[in-house]
């Protein structure tokens, strides 16, 4: 019985060093699983700290074009205003443009009534110079006989 008992004593302790050196190789598994844990988690961080700049980027961005938004609103804004003075000064040139018509056609027909008003007179002033010519010449011919 005793040595049943050393037997089962060193199967024992047999046991206990495989048990123990399956410990410790688990414990060097466990080790390098932490460790490899522990990259990943660096991995993690560092894809969150590049997604955490994306989305700034993102929001940088979406600030911008918010910011050509409101320019464009601003821009459409002026635009329309421009139209509105566009077709405003479009009718006070017409208004202009038929004021500046109708005097003109007044114009017109003071200068006809004027054309024809000097067409008389030169038609009096060629008729009473031929009379003139017509006296000049019997007072010269009266002048001429007188003397003679």
């Amino acid at each position: 019985m005793e040595e049943l008992l050393k037997q089962f004593l060193t199967e024992l302790k047999e046991f206990r060093h495989e048990v123990n050196d399956q410990f410790v190789k688990l414990d060097h598994r466990l080790d390098a699983m932490e460790h490899r844990i522990d990259k990943v988690e660096e991995r993690f961080d560092a894809l969150e700290h590049r997604i955490d700049k994306v989305e700034e980027r993102f929001d940088a961005l979406e600030s911008r074009i918010d910011k050509v938004d409101d320019r464009l609103d601003t821009i459409e804004q002026k635009l329309g205003d421009l139209g509105e003075e566009v077709r405003n000064l479009t009718v006070e040139f017409r208004s202009h443009f038929k004021h500046v018509e109708t005097a003109l056609e007044q114009q017109q027909k003071v200068f006809e009534v004027v054309s024809d008003e000097l067409k008389g007179q030169r038609i009096d002033i060629e008729y009473l110079a031929s009379k003139t010519g017509r006296h000049d010449i019997e007072i010269n011919n009266l002048v001429k006989r007188l003397q003679l």
